[in-house]
């Protein structure tokens, strides 16, 4: 954290430099996504599917009013359901056919 211990704030007068150096890099990498046997590939085809009509659900649900608005909060969650099980099952696949 830099800050700036000036006598008047906002004043406009002054000026000030630094410098930064990293020794180690800062930057944090997700995890490596697993790779996806074939016999998986299905599994994973239909998630990303899912996961794509929940975007367009999500995106109605932002504009819906309403009974549609309530219609719309339903498939969520069980358009919801659906993924978490898609997941489980695609980790379970992707856990009994490990690439070496």
């Amino acid at each position: 954290m830099i800050r700036i211990n000036d006598d008047t704030p906002g004043n406009g007068d002054g000026s000030f430099n630094f410098r930064i150096k990293v020794w180690k890099s800062s930057i944090v990498l997700p995890p490596p996504i697993p790779a996806i046997p074939v016999v998986c590939q299905s599994i994973a085809n239909n998630l990303e599917g899912l996961q794509n009509e929940m975007q367009e659900l999500q995106n109605e649900l932002s504009t819906a009013v309403g009974q549609a608005k309530a219609a719309i909060v339903v498939q969520i969650h069980t358009l919801s359901q659906k993924i978490n099980q898609t997941r489980l099952q695609l980790d379970d696949c992707i856990n009994k056919n490990k690439i070496s």
